[in-house]
């Protein structure tokens, strides 16, 4: 150890001092210590690697230490050649050269491979396949019920006068090649959805959730309360019938009104003061 510490110069050992209180300095964090020693230890064995003063000093003291090696071997085969020492500043110009460039240049390079190949990986990543999530086969009765809750969103973002006729209680009662039937509640709620256009709106609908395009046809569910009691009246005269014909008019009309009145109690927050009837 005295043989090696005799070869540090002052200059040497300066530089040595301060490279070890920088990385004494710098010992914090999560890496670790044994890792920083290392380091600390390898920029003290190779001055070369850096461009400072202090490197430059380093390589002239161990330049000078290999010329007073090899001064003693050429003054015993010629004794006049013992100034020959004054010639030492042009190997100091030389010999850094090719040992400063593979060492400085190789690892910043590895580098900047490594960084300009990660973001190249990233652009194939795309998530484009996750909103088909429309059935690619052909879809049955069973398959339309089931998207119904999602055809009706559909509708409420396309007209909320439609959404408000098939929300409460319509579901579809059977579809062929050509015609969807979508039963409603009554007869008042299945003609104002005919009037108003809502069949064409919730077709469109369908095109967009299901995939299928059908006529839109709308019925009276056939279990509601209007079904049974028709069919179980006996034969009446024509006067009642007429008498029957105009009650569920005037009935239709109401539920129409009467319907129009929840609409916009519902949706626009109105509300009703009186009533008036005609006579």
């Amino acid at each position: 150890m005295q043989q090696q510490a005799a070869r540090f110069g002052r200059g040497s050992l300066s530089r040595a001092a301060d490279v070890v209180n920088e990385g004494l300095t710098q010992m914090r964090g999560a890496t670790a210590p044994r890792l920083l020693l290392e380091l600390i230890c390898a920029r003290v064995l190779l001055p070369g690697s850096e461009e400072s003063e202090r490197g430059v000093l380093a390589r002239l003291e161990r330049l000078e230490r290999r010329g007073d090696v090899a001064l003693p071997s050429s003054s015993v085969k010629s004794p006049v050649a013992a100034p020959i020492a004054a010639p030492r500043e042009a190997p100091a110009a030389d010999a850094p050269a090719p040992v400063v460039a593979p060492v400085k240049k190789a690892p910043p390079r590895a580098i900047d491979e490594v960084e300009e190949e990660v973001p190249v990986v990233a652009p194939p990543v795309e998530v484009k396949s996750a909103p088909a999530a429309k059935p690619t086969g052909p879809i049955d009765l069973l398959g339309v019920r089931r998207l119904w809750p999602e055809i009706i969103e559909n509708v409420k973002a396309r007209r909320r006068l439609t959404w408000s006729l098939i929300s409460a209680g319509a579901q579809v009662a059977s579809m062929d090649d050509k015609v969807m039937a979508v039963s409603l509640s009554n007869s008042g709620a299945r003609d104002s959805f005919m009037r108003s256009g809502s069949d064409e709106i919730l077709r469109q609908a369908i095109i967009d959730v299901v995939g299928l395009d059908r006529r839109i046809e709308a019925i009276v569910d056939p279990s509601g309360s209007e079904a049974s009691p028709s069919s179980k009246a006996p034969k009446k005269s024509a006067l009642e019938k007429k008498s029957e014909r105009k009650d569920e008019r005037d009935d239709d009309v109401t539920l129409t009104a009467t319907s129009g009145a929840e609409l916009l109690a519902r949706e626009l927050g109105a509300e009703i003061i009186g009533q008036f009837e005609k006579e």
